[in-house]
């Protein structure tokens, strides 16, 4: 299965730019990581797992990679040292405008969606027509009235012979000389 997961765009401009100073010393840290953008964003917000797996070297480690080098180890002491230094210029009002962010962005979402107009107000031609022939009200009378028409369909049907069904209904015969049943009630016939 594969997902496509939205970035987040909301992130006020202190945060875009600090963690665009982040990102090369993660990549410089662990190149083979997929996403270094959300791994800047969890250290400025002080997530402890992932500190402690930058700490251990597990960050970008899949199996069968070799262990930590002596190399890794200074770039992620450099990282670690970055990410202190970096996350002591964050606005003190840092996760609230972030929350902020992402209910304005939710909002703008759900107002994709909303419902205007007709379907708002509920009239939908199918649902409309279900809830009448459906009803208590009129449902056994159209139901009446249908087979009543299937009904008489049948026996105005039995009159005519079988060759003549094509031509009989939709005009006057011409093999046993009658015209439709409903045009012959008017002269008096059927």
């Amino acid at each position: 299965m594969v997902t496509h997961p939205r970035p987040v765009e909301a992130y006020p401009a202190e945060v875009t730019s600090l963690l665009g100073e982040l990102e090369p010393a993660i990549t410089a840290a662990f190149p083979a990581l997929p996403n270094a953008r959300w791994v800047a964003f969890r250290l400025l917000q002080g997530d402890q797992r992932i500190t402690a797996a930058v700490r251990d070297g597990d960050l970008g480690q899949q199996h069968g990679e070799p262990g930590r080098t002596a190399a890794s180890v200074e770039l992620t002491t450099a990282l670690l040292a970055t990410v202190d230094r970096l996350r002591w210029r964050l606005p003190a009002t840092f996760h609230d405008r972030l929350t902020e962010g992402l209910y304005a962005r939710a909002q703008a979402t759900a107002a994709r969606v909303e419902l205007r107009g007709l379907r708002r107000a509920g009239f939908d031609l199918d649902r409309t027509l279900d809830r009448l022939l459906t009803s208590r009200v009129l449902g056994f009378p159209v139901m009446l009235l249908m087979l009543t028409a299937v009904f008489l369909a049948t026996i105005a049907g039995a009159n005519v012979p079988r060759p003549c069904w094509p031509t009989c209904w939709s005009t006057s015969c011409t093999r046993c000389s009658r015209a439709a049943p409903w045009r012959s009630a008017r002269r008096g016939g059927w």
